[in-house]
């Protein structure tokens, strides 16, 4: 296809979250439908947003949307997309977006964009079957999952001393349908893991058949 101006691929971006459909959007922008329904897999495979389109140079978009016309070469090799993945897993407070801006861009300020970062990803895992899940159907009211959430923070003061103290968190999670309880104590010994369940079970209002504890 002929490279559309940058102005139309953004209208067309904009035109779209208003959700109109091929055709208007066509007509709005002067061009085929066939065009407009390749702009927006493009834009999708790259993903660029509408959002991000405005604030890119004319381009840069040319260089995400027509990478055969436009694109230029990464500066360095292709990010280690399986090693990516073992970080994500391996820890839950580390997201993509943390490896994308402290790691990935730090090493390759001229590299992808976070959007397009996250597209190849998720290819990636698509290509590799990671995307794969194992669905789990949950019975309502039949599993509370309960545990320490293991952060603490420091937010209870003693107002007599002006001593800060941590706060332990008691999370519980309702197995089908996510509903959470969350209590903070001073510690987590087991006079206050016992009065943890009494509190979330009077909260919920009754009582699960099956606790689930998190490696206790």
């Amino acid at each position: 296809m002929r490279c559309l101006d940058t102005m139309k691929v953004t209208e067309i971006l904009r035109l779209r979250e208003m959700e109109l459909n091929l055709r208007d959007i066509a007509s709005a922008v002067d061009c085929s439908k066939t065009t407009v329904g390749e702009i927006l897999n493009r834009c999708k495979d790259c993903g660029l947003t509408y959002e991000e389109a405005t604030k890119l140079s004319p381009e840069r978009i040319n260089e995400l949307i027509y990478p055969d016309s436009f694109g230029r070469k990464q500066s360095k090799d292709e990010p280690d997309w399986e090693a990516i993945y073992k970080r994500l897993m391996s820890s839950r407070r580390i997201n993509l977006y943390y490896i994308w801006e402290q790691e990935y861009r730090k090493d390759n300020p001229d590299g992808y964009s976070y959007s397009y970062f996250c597209a190849k990803f998720n290819t990636w895992k698509e290509d590799t079957g990671k995307e794969v899940v194992l669905p789990q159907e949950r019975e309502p009211g039949k599993e509370l999952f309960v545990d320490w959430i293991g952060d603490t923070l420091p937010c209870v003061v003693d107002y007599e001393t002006g001593v800060i103290h941590d706060a332990h968190f008691f999370v519980a999670t309702l197995g089908d349908s996510s509903y959470p309880f969350v209590e903070a104590f001073p510690n987590e010994t087991q006079i206050n893991w016992n009065q943890a369940h009494i509190d979330a079970f009077e909260w919920y209002g009754g009582l699960p058949k099956i606790l689930v504890p998190d490696n206790m």
